[in-house]
């Protein structure tokens, strides 16, 4: 069978492919949207706040003929690799598409995505005579398989925490994708096939074929495979959860607006586990076709199907040649897509640096690999990694099981920039398995905590006073003594008062602001300035030295009983007046004992004994006699002696009545002043008279 129509019919099959997975980029909390298709859980609580992928390519190339699908990109590319010339066999692009984080850590993404492959097994050089090839075939037996499909897909995705307790977070995810079929084909030949120069002879012994059109092998571009005709629709799904294990997830916590909020630029975890099954669902393709041959003999000319003969052409050539109807029998195919069990493990060693593994299992049976759109291969992948938001690269060992084989992958991330390969060995030598290389160019803005310039916990975004402390309640404008009254409207912005007082306080409820109350803590009336006048003598506790006893204002509020001008409290004689000198006590009287007195003389010292003992200054009028009787007498002497047991006190009483006297009557020279210390006697006071001369 021609090549082209290997091609034309082959190359829209699904094919058995070993499909490469970017397996250390994918493992990253780094990854974003190409994260996405190994557990679409990741993406919540993710190190990126929106990223955008502006596309992500990867490709395999084998050792096998090229042909030339629409549908496989750079399917004519000739590329040498360690001596061999290689064909382009898969290329998974991972499209436009977007991804935002909320600020609870829920995520959405929407993403795009194509997917065709070409797997060719045996009889390369009779393909290679389809193409054109004028090397003569020997006539011996030869068998062919070819499958090939391609697809595209539009999908949506959604992220968000489940479970957050303490140490464990859970968070699931899930994706549904809009499949768009571009095209599946299996074809599989066994016969004789002979070509001495430009015609093939064959002689089948069997032929078996299903594909589903064949225009989009002609011309196709990415926008085509998104949004242009498509002879097939389905749809598909992905689920994903994972656990983190976080030791100290209270250092990840933030209050802002009001909420509690996680670190979203902070990888928590120490030990991770991940679960996902992907590419659950189907495509169905209308008005399929398919050929089942009988054993023939006959022949082809090689004009009829080489380039540039379309896919539609080679087909009617070879029905042609079979002398079967070229539609064939026609029918709906449904396609699986390639349903895969995965299990991620991860682990971070130190800040930065990570230890992951991964495993794949395909859960469709074996059989049913034939109606599989790009079947995987089981794959266990375990390696070291770093990374951060501006640098990244892995180191990864492959075992693929249904080679056998083991490859070792990596990958670098430099800014926007990614490059890696899931087998690098496959660039320098044959190792039995497809050259695989990755790329991608994306537009990631790294997860941060909303800016807060002065550091009230109140977004700048939602902030106000954005420069001013403040509180979430007024949306970070400041409430200084968290009153419940903004500063602006607060007339006591410093201290916590009531909205009925203007957010001034008024402590002791007395009606006057404590601003202007001379005693805040104690009720009181406005004409003492909200001070208490406790013992009602009209003078207020602030001024009142004695508040519970009623006072004079002469002495501070305080009361003073005898009126002697001493306090009660620092009157030792509080109900009888008395001088200041003797701590508030009046003098005692002590006799004249002098028999040698007139008794007018003897009637006046004892008038002047009586009246002075409370001092000098009490009776003026007494006073006034004694300047008489003295102007009278002028050689006549008043002697005063001080009796009493504190030699202190008396010399004090002595000096006071001098004083008094000398300022009465201009000099103290009509007076002599004597102090008698008797123990145990109470002062007191004896006058007598004598003369000068």
């Amino acid at each position: 069978m021609p090549k082209r129509l290997l091609i034309g019919i082959l190359c829209l099959v699904p094919g058995f492919l070993i499909a490469q997975r970017m397996t250390g980029y994918q493992l990253s909390n780094y990854a974003g949207t190409n994260g996405l298709t190994l557990n679409p859980s990741s993406i919540a609580d993710s190190r990126w706040g929106t990223y955008v992928n502006i596309g992500t390519v990867s490709f395999q190339a084998a050792n096998q003929p090229r042909v030339p699908l629409a549908t496989l990109f750079f399917a004519q590319a000739n590329i040498k690799l360690h001596g061999q010339s290689l064909a382009m066999k898969e290329v998974d692009m991972h499209g436009p598409g977007a991804m935002y984080q909320l600020p609870n850590n829920h995520a959405f993404a929407v993403t795009t995505r194509y997917r065709s492959d070409l797997n060719l097994t045996g009889a390369f050089d009779l393909i290679d005579w389809f193409q054109g090839s004028t090397a003569p075939l020997a006539d011996i037996n030869r068998s062919a398989h070819l499958t090939s499909t391609a697809f595209g897909e539009i999908a949506l995705s959604y992220a968000l925490p489940i479970f957050v307790k303490d140490h464990h977070f859970v968070k699931a995810g899930g994706t549904y994708k809009y499949i768009r079929g571009l095209q599946t084909t299996e074809l599989a030949a066994n016969g004789k096939f002979g070509a001495p120069s430009d015609w093939l002879g064959y002689s089948l012994n069997s032929l078996t074929t299903t594909y589903s059109d064949l225009i989009t092998l002609n011309q196709l571009t990415f926008g085509d495979a998104l949004f242009g005709k498509i002879p097939g629709t389905g749809n598909g799904f992905d689920i994903g959860f994972t656990y983190e294990f976080r030791p100290e997830p209270e250092s990840f916590y933030y209050p802002m607006d009001g909420k509690t909020l996680v670190d979203a630029s902070a990888t928590k975890y120490k030990f991770r586990f991940g679960l996902s099954l992907l590419d659950i669902g189907s495509i169905r393709y209308k008005n399929a076709s398919s050929w089942m041959v009988q054993p023939r003999d006959g022949t082809l000319l090689q004009s009829e199907i080489k380039p540039p003969r379309t896919p539609t052409q080679v087909r009617d050539a070879v029905a042609r040649s079979l002398g079967i109807v070229p539609e064939g029998t026609i029918g709906d195919l449904t396609v699986k897509l390639p349903q895969t069990l995965s299990v991620q493990l991860d682990a971070q060693v130190r800040k930065g640096w990570f230890v992951g593994a991964a495993w794949w299992k395909p859960t469709r049976p074996a059989a049913d690999r034939a109606a599989i759109a790009q079947h995987r291969s089981e794959l266990i992948t375990f390696g070291p990694r770093y990374e951060s938001a501006g640098l990244e690269f892995s180191a990864m060992v492959n075992y693929w099981q249904d080679l056998g084989k083991v490859s070792l992958g990596t990958h670098v991330r430099i800014g926007m920039f990614t490059i890696g390969s899931d087998n690098l060995v496959g660039f320098i030598a044959d190792n039995g398995m497809a050259a695989h290389l990755f790329a991608g160019v994306t537009l990631p803005i790294g997860a941060k905590r909303p800016r807060d310039s002065d550091g009230d916990h109140v977004s700048d975004q939602r902030d106000f006073c954005p420069s001013v402390p403040g509180v979430w309640a007024f949306q970070g404008c400041p409430d200084t003594d968290s009153d419940g009254i903004q500063d602006k409207d607060d007339n006591c912005p410093q201290d916590a008062g009531p909205k009925s007082n203007k957010g001034c306080p008024d402590s002791d409820g007395d009606g006057i602001l404590d601003k202007n109350d001379a005693c805040p803590h104690e009720a009181g009336p406005a004409k003492y300035n909200g001070c208490p006048d406790t013992d009602g003598d009209g003078i207020a506790n602030n001024n009142d030295e004695c508040p519970t006893v009623a006072g004079s204002a002469a002495m501070a509020g305080c009361p003073d009983t005898d009126a002697d001008g001493l306090r009660d409290n620092q009157d030792t004689c509080p109900n009888e007046a008395g001088l200041k000198e003797l701590d508030g006590c009046a003098l005692k009287v002590v006799a004249n004992k002098d028999t040698t007195l007139s008794e007018q003389d003897r009637l006046f010292v004892s008038l002047l004994g009586k009246s002075w003992l409370r001092g000098v200054q009490g009776n003026k009028a007494v006073l006034e006699q004694l300047k008489t009787y003295l102007t009278a007498n002028p050689t006549r002497l008043v002697m005063l002696e001080f009796l009493g047991g504190n030699e202190e006190q008396l010399v004090r009483v002595a000096t006071l009545f001098k004083d008094d006297l000398g300022t009465y009557f201009g000099t103290s020279d009509r007076f002599r002043f004597t102090v008698n210390v008797i123990t145990g006697q109470a002062p007191g006071l004896a006058v007598k008279l004598g003369n000068s001369q």
